[in-house]
């Protein structure tokens, strides 16, 4: 073998053994390359997934918020129709008890009245008290209990309040204190009719 075929066969042994770390290398380079991209797309889809998912929770917070806001406004604004109705329907009671007052059941009324309280009082020393308004019903009560009402001194609206001395008892049918309990105890329970 000659100097130049030597030489000849060196090279290519050498260009051969270059080539072949040089694949190495540039296959290691690459899996590298590829383990860095993979491990950054990987960070970067969990930083998307957590931004995602803050975004998300503060979405449902403003919705939530917003929600509760406007379920807030409703249910004020219920409570000043509910109130606005409740006002006109004691104005509306008002006048119809005014109108009763004029008609000639109320003066029964106050007699049935006289004749529960004379009952419940089994013949005990009474005091019927009605309103200064309600003079011409004076001499039917005073017949049906057989005791002479008085005046009352504060405003009863209509209706009768009964005093039982003995027994400390106070039966309260005056229409002022029946219609201030009826409106403290008013619930508003409207809805859709049906």
């Amino acid at each position: 073998m000659l100097v130049e075929e030597k030489l000849q066969l060196f090279r290519e042994i050498l260009t051969d053994d270059a080539a072949a770390r040089r694949r190495k290398e540039l296959a290691a380079y690459r899996a590298s390359l590829k383990d860095a991209f993979d491990e950054h797309r990987a960070s970067v889809k969990a930083a998307q997934k957590v931004r995602l998912a803050e975004e998300t929770a503060r979405l449902r917070r403003e919705e939530t918020f917003r929600i509760s806001e406007e379920r807030q406004e409703a249910r004020r604004q219920m409570a000043r129709k509910e109130e606005e109705l409740s006002e006109r329907l004691f104005a509306l009671v008002a006048e119809k008890l005014a109108e009763v007052r004029k008609s000639p059941d109320y003066g029964r009324y106050l007699v049935r009245l006289a004749r529960e309280a004379k009952e419940f009082s089994e013949g005990e020393e009474m005091q019927i008290l009605l309103d200064a308004e309600d003079l011409v019903y004076f001499p039917l009560v005073s017949a049906a209990a057989g005791v002479l009402p008085k005046v009352s001194p504060e405003k009863l609206g209509g209706g009768m309040r009964v005093h039982l001395p003995k027994r400390r008892i106070c039966i309260e049918n005056s229409w002022n204190s029946l219609f201030a309990e009826a409106k403290a105890n008013y619930r508003f329970e409207g809805g859709p009719a049906t």
